[in-house]
């Protein structure tokens, strides 16, 4: 356990892909933030994070290397980010999160392969389901 004693918070990323890569995997993995979330709470007693939710990992923590802990964009795309599979999981993570009381997310980049909208300005899926999201909280 981290020593948080001066923390305002402690924070976490999430991914889904752990163990399994299919659609329904992904979709059952959602819940499991609820709990993530509500542990964290009650081993620190304190608001709880999430930055980044990505739809793949960023980092790999049982790397021997510290050159290769950084996991590298290509690998880290992943096709759905583009399509309303990423909305429908995006829609289903918020509504555990919102259950468990997380304060506070980061998701996604803006722009680009891992973004919410391409480099000229075309949103994906994803766009809309945030901007929908945003406006109704």
């Amino acid at each position: 356990r981290m020593n948080v004693k001066e923390a305002d918070f402690v924070s976490f990323s999430f991914h889904p892909q752990v163990h399994a890569f299919d659609d329904t995997t992904l979709l059952e993995n959602t819940e499991t933030v609820e709990y993530l979330v509500e542990s964290a709470k009650a081993l620190y007693h304190l608001p709880v994070h999430i930055s980044a939710i990505t739809l793949k990992a960023r980092s790999n923590p049982y790397a021997s290397e510290s050159s290769a802990r950084t996991i590298s964009i290509e690998n880290q795309r992943d096709s759905r980010q583009k399509t309303d599979f990423l909305a429908t999981w995006t829609d289903s993570l918020f509504e555990y999160l919102a259950i468990a009381g997380v304060s506070a997310i980061s998701c996604f980049q803006t722009v680009g392969d891992l973004g919410i909208m391409d480099e000229k300005g075309n949103e994906f899926p994803i766009y809309e389901s945030l901007r929908k999201y945003l406006t109704n909280h």
